[in-house]
């Protein structure tokens, strides 16, 4: 709820500024609404005309604003307030705006289908994104897809079912010739571990089964 400058409730998207003006804030289907008035009935009157005039032709608008310009609105108004600080807002915004807003930012959100998103998302494990870096970015975008719901600037979540790939996965692992064990070992020789190396090598041990080894 907003508040006036002695602190009392005016209502959601209300607020009152510093030179004594009430102002009113909101987005209908992505349009923003930003008006001033020293008067407050006046104001909330003709705050419910623009929305009344917004909602009228939502189909239309909604139809032209991009992911990105949706995105953007909704981090500002949404998602930052809620952040702690600003080190985080610029972790989270970073963390969209390299993946899912840099391939498909320029889309029309209503156009935004869910074969665009897991080709986007297929992309982002080829180019070397880790599985939970694709997983975190798919998560801030579907949050903002739902949004975008509630506004009624898309019917549907285009995030839901989406597929990572985890390419950690298909790498075969394989067992090291004589020849590069020599190598390796001759490599680390003046290490600090390099008995622990050479235990694990000749023994083939686990890590977990060499860390409960003790000296008696």
């Amino acid at each position: 709820m907003g508040k006036d400058l002695k602190g009392r409730d005016l209502g959601k998207g209300f607020s009152q500024r510093k030179d004594g003006r009430y102002e009113a804030r909101a987005v209908i289907c992505g349009e923003k609404i930003d008006i001033y008035d020293k008067d407050l009935k006046t104001l909330k009157r003709t705050f419910e005309v623009k929305k009344a005039m917004l909602q009228q032709n939502s189909s239309g608008m909604c139809s032209t604003i991009t992911l990105n310009e949706w995105y953007r609105e909704w981090f500002d108004r949404c998602k930052a307030p809620q952040l702690k600080n600003d080190v985080s807002r610029k972790t989270y915004d970073r963390r969209i705006r390299n993946t899912y807003c840099r391939l498909l930012g320029d889309k029309r959100i209503a156009n935004v289908l869910q074969i665009n998103i897991q080709e986007a998302t297929s992309q982002l494990v080829e180019e070397g994104y880790t599985y939970r870096t694709v997983k975190e970015a798919l998560g801030i975008l579907k949050e903002c897809c739902e949004i975008a719901i509630v506004n009624r600037i898309i019917p549907v979540n285009p995030c839901i079912g989406i597929k990572i790939k985890d390419a950690n996965i298909s790498q075969e692992r394989r067992v090291l010739t004589p020849k590069e064990q020599k190598i390796f070992l001759d490599e680390v020789q003046n290490k600090y571990y390099y008995e622990a190396y050479k235990i694990l090598l000749l023994t083939g041990m686990r890590i977990g089964e060499f860390s409960g080894l003790q000296w008696r």
